[in-house]
C-alpha cells in the first residue's frame, strides 16, 4: 500500500496491533534495534506521530506484544527482561515499565486471553539461535 506520511524505515521483527481503526507497528531491527514506532491510519492511509508520541524506553528487536483493552505490553527483544506498557488512549501518558521475567531472550511468542499476557518460549540474547534453558516455559502477566 502507498502511504503517506513520515514513515518507519524497513525492518523485521517488530510488532504490530489493530486498535480503533489504526495499525500501531513498534520497535523491530534494521542496522540494529529500533525504539521508535508509528500509527497508521486506516481510513487516511496515513503515516501518523501520535499526539504526546515519546519512543520506547527500551529497544525492541524481536518483541513479542500483546494488546489487552487499550494498553499493548511489550516484552523481551533487546529490551532484556523488562515488558514496557503504553496506554493507546492516553499515549501523553507515556510508558510504563510493569515488570522483569526471568529468563531474558527474544524470539518469543505471546497472546492475550481474559486480561492476561502469555509469552512462550525465546532464545538467549547471547548466544543467538541457541533456545534458553527454560524455551519451553509459560509466562503469564496478569496486569
Amino acid at each position: 500500500l502507498p502511504l503517506s506520511g513520515v514513515a518507519l524505515t524497513g525492518r523485521m521483527g517488530s510488532f504490530m496491533v489493530h486498535y480503533k481503526g489504526a495499525l500501531y507497528i513498534f520497535g523491530g531491527y534494521n542496522a540494529g534495534a529500533k525504539n521508535d514506532w508509528r500509527k497508521v491510519d486506516l481510513s487516511t492511509l496515513a503515516w501518523v506521530i501520535p499526539a504526546g508520541y515519546a519512543a520506547m524506553p527500551l529497544s525492541a528487536n524481536s518483541v513479542a506484544g500483546v494488546l489487552i483493552g487499550s494498553r499493548v505490553f511489550l516484552a523481551f527483544g533487546d529490551s532484556g527482561n523488562k515488558i514496557i506498557s503504553i496506554d493507546l488512549d492516553n499515549i501523553a501518558g507515556g510508558w510504563q515499565t510493569i515488570s522483569n521475567f526471568d529468563p531474558d531472550g527474544y524470539g518469543n511468542t505471546a497472546c492475550s486471553w481474559g486480561g492476561r499476557a502469555y509469552f512462550f518460549g525465546g532464545t538467549n540474547s547471547n548466544t543467538p539461535c541457541v533456545p534458553i534453558s527454560l524455551g519451553n516455559m509459560m509466562r503469564v502477566l496478569t496486569p
